[in-house]
């Protein structure tokens, strides 16, 4: 599949087409990201693009025609909001860049002052997490965004019960903090994982916030293996290093009055206690300090991480057999672990197209004993 396969319009914000679709693109590169912003980028000759036609309020859309459906399908919208040219030798090139819907979601702050209903709440999270976005995007005269484009929640119920201080906080930094804190497991408290992107229609963005999976739950199948070419690039690393397991957690204050609470995290054992250092001065609240602090403990926590790569092809395509959002269930060296598509990346030239989605999940310690070999570095990349 090819660039043949695409058509990008260039659209307005109600779904207008003002443009296209775009010919002659070289070059395409697109991102859907769960929790964060997506780009798309595209390059194509000189003269095959208007300086006229770019405004920060028009969007790129984009289509593609998958190779098991007739019709094609809407991959998303992008806010166009930067473009130049540049020469490959005598060849001059324009190129745009797009922001998908969820850059919406930068665009406001929590304007509440500390204290006030409007910065601190309680609830379930996705409900909280909606107040949050109603607030920021769709009340105020000014900065209610629905009186130039239509925008619209899904799903809104469900998570943990959580207090969350967001008192200037930057809109998207916020969703992704409540739901941090409601994914957070410590002693005594299971995490519910909850996850939001906004979706692209033919004439607006839905924000779908819901508790895990976004998409389908497809761990009931076959496990997606190396052996059955539906895995890709596998491998498995026991991460123990730097991990840390007791935390001081400043909040507002200073010096004796600053508000610290502590989150313990270890085995009991003076060995077993590794301590860390966090803050954060807009939180007043202890319990709702305590969360923020045990969310961020639990990421420093030792894991055995087992990762791979899903790729459209003929076996495992993208929108057929997965897509962003699903949950699924992978295997690899005898271990299986369940793993989210949080993001996937599309590269399309001339030459072809190669979509995929790394994904990542979590084997349970206590069920395999500690892992062969060591630390096995950062990351799995």
């Amino acid at each position: 599949m090819s660039l043949d396969m695409y058509e990008v319009f260039i659209i307005d914000p109600a779904g207008g087409r003002v443009a296209g679709p775009l010919t002659e693109i070289g070059r395409l590169e697109w991102s859907q990201v769960l929790g964060n912003v997506g780009v798309a980028y595209i390059e194509l000759n000189a003269g095959d693009w208007s300086d006229g036609w770019f405004s920060d309020r028009l969007l790129l859309q984009i289509w593609r025609q998958p190779r098991f459906q007739a019709g094609p399908q809407l991959l998303g919208w992008y806010w166009m909001l930067d473009h130049g040219k540049r020469s490959e030798g005598d060849v001059p090139i324009s190129w745009v860049r797009g922001y998908d819907l969820n850059a919406m979601l930068t665009w406001r702050i929590v304007a509440g002052y500390a204290g006030s209903d409007e910065a601190v709440k309680t609830g379930d999270a996705c409900q909280i997490m909606w107040e949050y976005v109603e607030e920021a995007l769709l009340t105020d005269a000014g900065r209610d965004i629905s009186e130039d484009f239509d925008f619209t929640g899904e799903g809104l119920t469900g998570g943990a019960t959580i207090t969350y201080t967001a008192s200037r906080g930057r809109l998207l930094s916020v969703l992704t903090g409540c739901a941090n804190a409601s994914g957070a497991e410590m002693p005594g408290r299971v995490g519910v994982p909850v996850r939001f992107w906004v979706r692209a229609t033919e004439t607006g963005g839905v924000l779908r916030i819901v508790e895990r999976p976004w998409g389908g739950d497809l761990r009931g199948g076959q496990p997606l293996s190396p052996e059955f070419g539906t895995l890709f690039a596998p491998r498995w690393e026991y991460r123990g290093g730097g991990a840390e397991t007791y935390g001081y957690i400043g909040g507002q204050g200073q010096v004796e009055n600053r508000t610290v609470v502590e989150v313990d995290l270890s085995d009991g054992t003076p060995l077993g206690r590794r301590e860390m250092w966090t803050e954060n001065s807009q939180i007043s609240v202890p319990a709702s300090l305590e969360n923020w602090g045990a969310a961020r403990l639990y990421d420093r926590r030792a894991r055995l991480l087992a990762a791979g790569e899903l790729r459209d092809t003929e076996k495992t395509a993208f929108g057929r057999d997965w897509a962003l959002g699903d949950w699924v269930m992978c295997e690899y060296d005898g271990k299986q672990f369940e793993a989210e598509v949080l993001a996937v990346t599309g590269r399309v030239t001339a030459e072809g197209e190669l979509i995929r989605a790394r994904v990542e999940g979590e084997i349970d310690l206590e069920t395999l004993g500690a892992p062969e070999g060591g630390n096995g570095g950062n990351g799995i990349d």
